[in-house]
């Protein structure tokens, strides 16, 4: 299990390594945004599917969609959540729904109104198939389990 995290996080370096080259970017800091996976802490191994950990001081990324703000935030570690928060905006449905209720039409147009750049869009994650991140976020902070710190707006997205 922890050879698995240690993996995916060894993997999301690289290509965020590259990225940063290639666009001749110094990062200012990396934030890892690991979410479904499980972590031992302490004595419990905590299964975290669709959370990321938020303890005190810890920092996260709670993303909207290709279309919508992420945010960088500060957990704060509350126990009753075991020291999580939500990982995204969450889908509306399943894919099978967004497939069968979003154009790709509708998607690329809201993209474009919104001037993201996207390459191999899918209809299964389209904007419209996630939730309103800012009423997500907004929840979280009242329930004590982030601070947001910093606002993203998407330019570009790459789905691989």
């Amino acid at each position: 299990m922890e050879l698995c995290g240690d993996y995916a996080r060894a993997c999301h370096e690289v290509i965020h390594a590259a990225f940063a080259r290639r666009a001749r970017l110094t990062p200012a800091a990396v934030v890892q945004h690991a979410h479904n996976f499980a972590w031992r802490e302490g004595d419990l191994v905590v299964h975290r599917k669709g959370a990321t950990p938020a303890g005190a001081e810890t920092l996260g990324v709670i993303p909207g969609s290709m279309a919508s703000p992420s945010y960088l935030v500060e957990g704060l570690g509350a126990e009753g959540s075991l020291s999580s928060a939500s990982h995204g905006a969450g889908r509306r449905g399943s894919r099978a729904e967004a497939r069968g209720t979003i154009s790709l039409r509708a998607a690329q147009r809201l993209l474009a109104e919104r001037d993201v750049l996207v390459a191999g869009l899918s209809v299964e994650e389209a904007p419209q198939a996630y939730k309103d991140i800012e009423r997500v976020l907004a929840l979280q902070v009242a329930a004590g389990l982030v601070r947001p710190l910093a606002r993203t707006r998407p330019v570009a997205v790459v789905m691989a």
